[in-house]
């Protein structure tokens, strides 16, 4: 199976914020949080690493910058890097709706 990461560019609203977690990644305790993004076409995972953590809130659009795309036990989702930036953006409207 071959799997390609991208370095992508978005614009997207969040729908959900949940509580970070600390995990081990390589032998090193490290804290991530999820947050669902949405924009016209679809909904998505976003995984964010500190220092981001804390950073995204509910119904803020943002444009988001050099996050990586990922696809792990069949799931494509996104997940920022250290080069990742972000900024506030106008709302967003017409957003997909959160999967039931």
């Amino acid at each position: 199976m071959q799997c390609f990461i991208l370095q992508v560019d978005i614009k997207a609203k969040v729908l959900e914020v949940h509580h970070d977690t600390c995990i081990d990644v390589r032998g090193k305790l490290m804290r991530k949080q999820d947050i669902i993004l949405g924009d016209m076409s679809a909904t998505i995972r976003l995984c964010v690493w500190e220092p981001l953590i804390g950073e995204f809130k509910v119904n803020q659009s943002y444009s988001i910058g050099n996050i990586s795309t990922r696809l792990f036990t069949d799931e494509k989702f996104l997940t920022t890097t250290k080069g990742t930036t972000k900024e506030e953006i106008d709302p967003m409207e017409n957003v997909h709706p959160l999967p039931p």
